[in-house]
């Protein structure tokens, strides 16, 4: 599935929502696992006011991620971005303009703060597929 696809049906679903604590909601039960394993001062994702970690694994010529963060919400909406980018090459993913998120509306719900983590974590996404391009 493309990301534009994944991005679709994922917008699809929060959009149909129209109270916050729904999204909120969604992102913390979403967040999935912690990965204590990628804890490195090389994953740390700059600008989060929660401790967050972002790595990203090449496999078969395509891109893995897993996040953690300190915080539920945080880490859920970077769940939601690895899924997002998951199994795409890294042309794919270096293609892929931030402004294509504006479909999911998260500037409806998020904080200003919050919004600026949401774009560090695409930044470090993308900056993974730019170090894995050949």
């Amino acid at each position: 599935m493309s990301i534009q696809d994944k991005l679709n049906k994922i917008s699809g679903n929060i959009n149909s929502w129209d109270n916050p604590f729904d999204f909120y909601d969604y992102l913390v039960n979403h967040c999935g696992p912690e990965h204590p394993t990628i804890k490195y001062y090389s994953n740390i994702v700059p600008g989060c006011i929660s401790k967050t970690y972002l790595a990203g694994f090449l496999k078969s010529d395509k891109l893995f991620f897993e996040v953690t963060s300190e915080s539920k919400i945080v880490q859920g909406f970077g769940r939601l971005l690895c899924e997002l980018f998951d199994g795409s090459t890294p042309k794919e993913i270096i293609d892929f303009s931030f402004s294509d998120l504006d479909q999911l509306k998260y500037k409806e719900w998020l904080t200003s703060s919050r919004q600026n983590g949401f774009k560090q974590m695409y930044i470090r996404i993308k900056k993974i597929a730019q170090d894995n391009y050949a």
